[in-house]
Formats: C-alpha cells, structure tokens, sequence
C-alpha cells in the first residue's frame, strides 16, 4: 500500500505547474495568518509526527553488513 502512494511524491508534482503547485501554501500560510484556532492546531498538530521522529533517531538499529531475517 505505501509502496503505491509513496511513488505520489514523485509523480504527482510533474502533472501540476509550478504556479498550482504553489497555491496549497499559500492557502495554509492565509489560514494561520489569520489566526483561526482550529487550523493553528491542525498545523501544530501535524508538525509533532516530524519532531516525534527526530526524537526517535537515536533508537534506531544499524542494519548495514548484518544478515536481514526474511
């Protein structure tokens, strides 16, 4: 499933011009400009999976050279 959706990040951008491209953040970016309450916690809220993710880096295995289990 990830594997389909994942190959979006490459093929979608070249479909849309660059001027469409550009238009979801400036919606974002007048969305939090204005203050409303709920899309600066949607904001936040997704900026937290990231900075999760980066607290989680030192727990990583290094896999490179050992036998993968199948």
């Amino acid at each position: 499933m990830f594997g389909v959706f994942g190959s979006f990040t490459f093929y979608l951008p070249e479909l849309f011009p660059t001027r469409l491209r550009g238009f979801g953040p400036l919606v974002v970016g007048s969305v939090a400009a204005r203050g409303v309450d709920y899309a600066m916690q949607a904001i936040a809220f997704v900026a937290l999976v990231p900075l999760a993710g980066l607290v989680l880096v030192p727990f990583i295995i290094e896999t490179r050279g050992r036998p993968l289990a199948d």
